[in-house]
């Protein structure tokens, strides 16, 4: 897909502006993410996350 990379770096920008935001956010300690299984390449299923409003130090 010729827009593939394009939609790649956007994720990427939009997750780093995100944590940037939100500097407690964090993957979820005792849940775990769940793949999806693809051929030509990988995705979460499930990606729970936790979000402390106090960021730890």
């Amino acid at each position: 897909c010729v827009g593939s990379v394009l939609a790649k770096l956007e994720g990427r920008v939009a997750f780093e502006e995100l944590l940037a935001r939100l500097p407690g956010l964090r993957r979820h300690p005792e849940q775990p993410a769940v793949w999806y299984p693809f051929l030509i390449s990988r995705a979460y299923t499930r990606f729970p996350i936790a979000w402390d409003r106090e960021p730890a130090t």
